[in-house]
Formats: structure tokens, sequence, C-alpha cells
């Protein structure tokens, strides 16, 4: 495609607004949908264009899809800026609408931002949503570019204790309004500056393809314009694997303290959380089923053949993501 139209959903979170600053940075023709007039993503240059839309309002988001070539969605339910944003609305029926509304609209591509396949995924509202998205989207006439991502730097740290390398992007995930994730900070966020505990999904030998957000970004941006088969899946990571073991020492080495110990918070027990969170608030409990599969899931492949098939920058190790966010904080 030459000269797309790209429209970004989900643009005002800390996924979709990096997306959308790597395509105006880039010179491309792409809009960000908001919800409310006069919304705007910071840092953004104010000839950015927006549309009003939304997931559950069908008629906005024919008219926000009308003319697009290629639409793309990060929009989730895990750590939602409402609280009926929940996993279920997000991808079972917000997305469903977006995708006939893209299908009616001759919109030619669709990329989407998705998490891990795992055995466990019909227990976890978030990935059960995905792998509904992906379906319908491998049946559609558009072509389709998933991509499935890891656990994010950006948000385990915060998780584990470890607030002070907390993203202070204003479009943060964990910098939401959202009382289930305050309250968890408040209790854990400084568990390593106080304790020099770390809590750890999985326990300290269990571990991930850790990936920072703008690296997400910039793999979705580079999938969404990558030409190819009609339906395209990319396993995303990050650039080494590292066990919470591995993340508690490098966060020892950044605070210039001694041993930082992991706490192993079993797989177990973030579902004895969930089920117990479920009645009485079912995003909490769906943060809570992702914990799960952080602790149940070790992804162990080389992000390196990505990153070439798709032209990507360097990716942050999670050192270089320590030194730009903890001392940003101590500056």
């Amino acid at each position: 495609m030459n000269n797309p139209k790209i429209l970004v959903i989900g643009a005002t979170g800390l996924v979709g607004s990096q997306i959308t600053k790597i395509f105006v940075g880039k010179g491309h023709d792409v809009t960000a949908m908001v919800r409310k007039e006069g919304s705007t993503i910071s840092g953004a240059p104010q000839t950015l264009k927006y549309v009003v839309g939304d997931l559950k309002d069908r008629n906005s988001l024919d008219n926000a899809v009308n003319g697009m070539d290629i639409v793309i969605s990060t929009a989730n339910g895990i750590i939602p800026p409402k609280g009926n944003d929940i996993a279920t609305t997000i991808n079972e029926f917000g997305t469903n609408n977006l995708i006939e509304a893209c299908e009616q609209a001759g919109v030619k591509r669709f990329a989407q931002s998705s998490v891990p396949e795992l055995s466990i995924g019909h227990q976890v509202p978030e990935i059960a949503g995905k792998r509904l998205i992906e379906q319908r989207l491998k049946e559609s006439s558009m072509e389709a570019r998933i991509v499935r991502n890891p656990a994010f730097m950006d948000v385990w740290l915060v998780m584990g204790g470890f607030v002070q390398a907390e993203n202070k992007d204003p479009h943060s995930t964990t910098l939401r309004n959202y009382g289930f994730m305050q309250t968890w900070k408040k209790i854990v966020g400084n568990f390593v500056k106080n304790h020099n505990l770390f809590l750890a999904p999985g326990g300290a030998k269990h571990g991930s393809v850790f990936i920072a957000t703008i690296d997400v970004a910039h793999m979705i941006a580079a999938a969404a314009l990558k030409d190819g088969d009609k339906y395209m899946i990319i396993e995303s990571g990050g650039p080494e694997w590292l066990s919470w073991g591995d993340v508690a020492n490098q966060i020892s080495i950044q605070m210039n303290k001694k041993k930082v110990r992991v706490i192993n918070l079993p797989a177990g027990l973030a579902r004895f959380f969930q089920l117990v969170m479920h009645p009485f608030s079912k995003s909490a409990a769906n943060v809570m089923a992702l914990t799960r599969m952080v602790a149940t899931y070790q992804p162990k492949w080389e992000s390196r053949p990505v990153v070439e098939f798709l032209d990507l920058p360097p990716q942050q190790t999670l050192k270089q993501y320590l030194d730009i966010h903890v001392k940003a904080q101590n500056d």
C-alpha cells in the first residue's frame, strides 16, 4: 500500500499512543480514535488528526473507519480506564463491532495487539477474548496482522513492587485512575525500596522475554505496514530471556542495594485471588488471571528473527529500561 490512511484504536493507551507518534514521526497519514471530543495524545504534534469513537457505539465506529486503509487496535480490558471496560466488553463485543465496521468500509488490513496462546487460556478472560478476535480476523476479508505480546516491563516491574521503575508517560497503564491498580501500588509498590523484596509470578527461576512497551509499539506499527501473507501471526518478545531472579539482581544493581530477594506468587494463589475477586470486580479478577498467566507461561523464543523481519530498531534491554525510567525519577 502506498501512503495508506491509518487509524489507531486505543490511541490514548501507552502502546497505542506510542504507535501513533511513531507513525507521525515517519510522516504517515494517521488518525487517533479517542472517546471524548478534545482528548489528545501527549507529545504528539498539534497537526495529528483525531476522530471520536467508542467500541460500544457502532455508528461512531462506522464514521471512524470510513476511508481508512489500515486499522490498528490495541484496545484491551486489562487495566481499564473505565469501570465497564472489562475484557468481555472490549474483546467479544467491542472489537467484533469494529471488525464488522472495517469490513463494510472496505478496510484492507487490520492489525491487532494480542496475547500468547497457552493451555489455561480459556480461564483467562483477556486470552480467551483475544483468541476469539484472532479467529474472527482469520475468517475476515481483510488482511490481518496479529502481534502476541509477553510480559511488559512497564507493567510487571511495578506489579512486582518496584514502583520506582514506573513509566511516567501520561498515558502509562499503571498511572490510570483504576482503583485496583492504585491500591496494589500502595500495598506492594515499595516492596523493593523498603524491604528489598520483589513479588514474582512463578518464583525466582521462572521468567520471560520481557519487552518494553516502546518495542511493542514499534513491532505493531511495523507489522501493520508489512506486506505478505493474508493472515500473519507474530510472536513478540524482548531482546533477552530473564528469570525473575535475574530481574531482581538487575534491580539490586540499579538501586545500589543489597540483594533483592524474590517472593514467589504461585499460579495457584493468583487463581484463588481471581475466583475470590470475580463476584466483586471482573476487571480485578482479570488482572489476577493475567498474573496467573505470567506465573505459568515461559516464552523462550529468540526475538532477533522478528526484529530483522520487520526491520525494527534495537530493542531495550531491562538494564536500558531501568537506566531510563529509574534515573528519570531520581533526577
